[in-house]
């Protein structure tokens, strides 16, 4: 316990969680995790498995993301080996350290005990037994979480969920067009490539012209070089940047899905109380009125004997139910009523208190959402900023030594 508390204090330090490599052991892929002096190797399942036990174990928490499994269009190109491509590999690496260094640096998740064995190397199904959540990864996350509808929504919750589906659906658009011209800069890292080829080859066969010649060359394979090194810091530090919101916004849809079902929940539990009171009301009305001929016929001087018969005859009247059956179902009632009023207090409590625990937490988010995406735009234009300077110097030189 001690090591544990010890090494969250450690989390809010300034070194990070690294994911330093990836290694391909017995035809799967484990991430190395390092941290200080702990170094652990872990594959994309146990990942997948201690976000499982996070998001069981904290329902009002935004448990940061991790990348998807494999899509179908990577089965599609590479079936059976999605897993091992670099590029998909590098990608999962790439956002499984952001997904640890968010949770090292949340108040509320870096508490979580599982989470310090899991970076410090201890065995993942031993974490799990001693941890005794092994039954939460059991039960399945549902994917698509049902939205029943509601008699008074909080509008406040309902803005938060309109705005995180357009969010989520601008981030994919924006990720779908950058994917697109990423894709154009490498057709034309390809293209650079073979063009300085043949100008190399060139100057091979010239002889005035051949210096010239092969400058051109070599600019061509320097302009080659920087668009590459564009088209890598695009995708480590702004593309990926990207797709860790859209997955953010996927788990806060869920979240406010889930925050919707307890809302309707409690809604459900006070509607069947009002129904259950109102039926109350109605055996008691009904139990008053036997009461009272009963008063009145007993008043008359009616004998006992043609007494129960009158009043079988005047309840049948009055509702359907025996006298015997109606106070029966009275009592039933009244203990069903109190049962109603504890889960409907119960309801209304978890309401609130996932009411102000989401709202915390959407607004931490929101803070971060905002430093993080200002600096994905900075390096946005950085990368550019570089990438034409340095192809202006480039060029520039080459004219330099063309007019000498």
């Amino acid at each position: 316990m001690s090591g544990c508390c010890d090494l969250q204090s450690r989390f809010q330090g300034s070194e990070e969680i690294k994911i330093q490599s990836t290694l391909l052991t017995e035809g799967y892929v484990q991430y190395e995790i390092c941290f200080e002096t702990w170094t652990s190797r872990r594959r994309y399942t146990e990942f997948e498995q201690l976000r499982k036990l996070m998001y069981k174990s904290f329902p009002n928490s935004i448990v940061p993301p991790i990348p998807d499994k494999h899509s179908f269009g990577d089965y599609a190109a590479k079936p059976g080996k999605a897993k091992n491509d670099p590029k998909i590999v590098h990608e999962r690496q790439i956002l499984l350290q952001k997904f640890l260094n968010r949770v090292s640096k949340d108040p509320v998740l870096s508490q979580f005990h599982p989470f310090h064995s899991f970076v410090k190397g201890d065995h993942w199904q031993e974490i799990v037994q001693q941890s005794g959540l092994k039954d939460l990864l059991k039960s399945e996350i549902s994917l698509n979480v049902e939205k029943p509808s509601l008699k008074k929504p909080d509008e406040h919750f309902k803005q938060a969920e309109d705005y995180t589906i357009r969010f989520g659906q601008q981030m994919g658009y924006i990720i779908k067009i950058q994917k697109r011209i990423q894709s154009n800069y490498q057709e034309m890292i390809s293209v650079f490539h073979q063009l300085g080829l043949h100008y190399n080859g060139w100057s091979l066969t010239e002889t005035e012209l051949a210096q010239q010649i092969e400058n051109t060359g070599e600019a061509i394979d320097s302009q080659t070089k920087e668009l590459k090194t564009l088209v890598q810091r695009l995708d480590d530090e702004f593309l990926f940047g990207l797709k860790e919101y859209q997955l953010f916004a996927q788990s806060i849809d869920k979240l406010l899905k889930q925050r919707h079902k307890r809302h309707a929940e409690f809604e459900q539990v006070s509607e069947l109380l009002i129904q259950k009171q109102a039926y109350l009301t109605k055996l008691e009305s009904s139990e008053y009125e036997a009461q009272r001929l009963h008063a009145a016929l007993k008043e008359e001087g009616v004998p006992q004997r043609e007494q129960k018969g009158l009043l079988a005859t005047i309840n049948s009247l009055i509702d359907n139910d025996p006298e015997q059956t109606r106070r029966n179902t009275i009592s039933k009632t009244k203990d069903l009523i109190l049962s109603l009023e504890e889960n409907r207090e119960e309801a209304r409590q978890d309401l609130l208190t996932s009411n102000e625990e989401i709202q915390r937490n959407l607004d931490q988010f929101q803070k971060q959402k905002i430093q993080d995406l200002r600096q994905l735009f900075i390096v946005f234009s950085d990368a550019h900023k570089r990438f034409h300077a340095q192809s202006l110097d480039i060029w520039q030189s080459l004219k330099s030594l063309q007019t000498r």
